[in-house]
This record gives structure tokens, sequence and C-alpha cells, in this order.
């Protein structure tokens, strides 16, 4: 694995104001592209977090998400991947119950949750601190809000963070599994794309309205193979 210069819990320790606009967008992007190719693979991480102080014999940083030399966020420490199915009955091992989704946590049996939407769930209560600009509680009033739904203070930076990374941040923050959108979808939010990419989506788009047309066209003109009379 490649050198890395920080931890984002590092990072957050010298950014007392909070992330940019473009570092937080840019963290979404680089980390969901991880997780959309875990996911492909049918293995989730299992521990997304941002990092965690470790003070027993010396200090030190657990890293889960790195920032690279290449100015690339990365995912880090597998120690918790698994395959993406859950037999049933099946126990998983934890990560750090701040990011954990609620059907981990409560240990549901039926229906078997799709691990995959637990690790959007933690990503996004990481997304969510770098949006805010606070640290998760560990527990009490505000934690239990938190985890049910009520982010005003999410809904407060609208000013500052565009509205579709704002509104895909609750949604991974959902309740429901099924609510969550996959690393896939994210990647589509508006905000998230280069000018490369709208081009070729609006390409795509155009394409796609082409060929809808030509089959109205052929539908009206009913389009038959010419025959040839013989004399």
């Amino acid at each position: 694995m490649e050198h890395c210069l920080h931890s984002m819990r590092e990072l957050q320790e010298t950014h007392k104001q909070g992330f940019s606009v473009q570092q937080i967008k840019d963290i979404m992007h680089d980390v969901c592209s991880a997780l959309e190719f875990l996911h492909k693979q049918n293995i989730v991480h299992m521990d997304i977090k941002p990092g965690t102080f470790l003070k027993i014999f010396i200090n030190a940083i657990k890293e889960n998400i790195l920032y690279s030399r290449t100015r690339k966020y990365k995912l880090a420490d597998l120690g918790l991947a698994r395959i993406a199915q859950r037999s049933q009955g099946e126990e998983i091992e934890e990560g750090d119950g701040r990011y954990l989704a609620a059907e981990i946590l409560n240990d549901m049996v039926e229906p078997m949750p799709d691990l995959r939407k637990a690790d959007i769930f933690s990503f996004g209560m990481c997304m969510y601190e770098f949006a805010v600009g606070e640290r998760l509680p560990t527990n009490g009033d505000e934690w239990h809000a938190i985890r049910g739904g009520e982010i005003p203070k999410l809904q407060e930076n609208r000013k500052k963070l565009p509205q579709d990374l704002i509104m895909s941040i609750q949604s991974m923050m959902s309740l429901d599994p099924n609510k969550r959108p996959s690393a896939t979808q994210l990647l589509q939010i508006p905000c998230l794309l280069s000018e490369k990419d709208i081009q070729l989506k609006w390409e795509q788009t155009q394409n796609e309205w082409n060929k809808e047309k030509i089959k109205e066209l052929e539908h009206l003109l009913q389009i038959r193979p010419s025959r040839r009379k013989s004399f």
C-alpha cells in the first residue's frame, strides 16, 4: 500500500473551522469510488470511520480513511471486511458503534440486512461529521437524535454545501436501509461529476433520445424492406 500523509482524524484536528466544500466533495467522490469497487466484488468494509485515537500504551491512530501523497482519499483498514451476504443467525463483528447502522447495532435477523447499505450508513455518518465540522457525540440525546434522522446542523449548511450533496448525506443516514443509495448512485450526483463526466452523460442522454425518436419514426412510417418487382 502506498504511503499516505494523514488520516481523516488528523485532518480534522488541523481543520478546526471545518473542511472546504471542495474537500468535502473530494472525500465523498474518492471514498464512494472505493466502496463501489469493494461492493462490486461482494465485499463490505464494516468499519468505516475517520480514525480512532488509541491511548493504551502510546498515542496512536487507527486509520480508516487516509489522505495520500497523490491528494486522494483512501479507504483503509480492512480488518473487519467480509462478504456482503449474512447468514441467518450469524454474528457480525462490530466496529465503532457511533458509525454503525441501526440494523447492525440491533442485531436484526429478519429480514437479513444488506451489509453494503450498512457501509453506506457508516460513511454517511462520517460525511455528516465533515459537513458540520463537529465530531459525532458518543452517546446521549444528540446521538439518538442524529441516528433518528434529526440533523438540523446539516441543513444549516445549505448555504455552504450543494443541496444535492446535503440530500445525499441525509439519504445515506436513513434508518431504512432500502432508502439508502448505493455507492454507484452517489457517484452520479451532479456536484461530484467533472466537466468531462457531465459532457459524457449529456452525450449518452442525447444518444438515447435519438434512438427513441428513430423508433418512433419507424413506427409512424411503418418502414419495411422494399421489394423489387420481377418482369
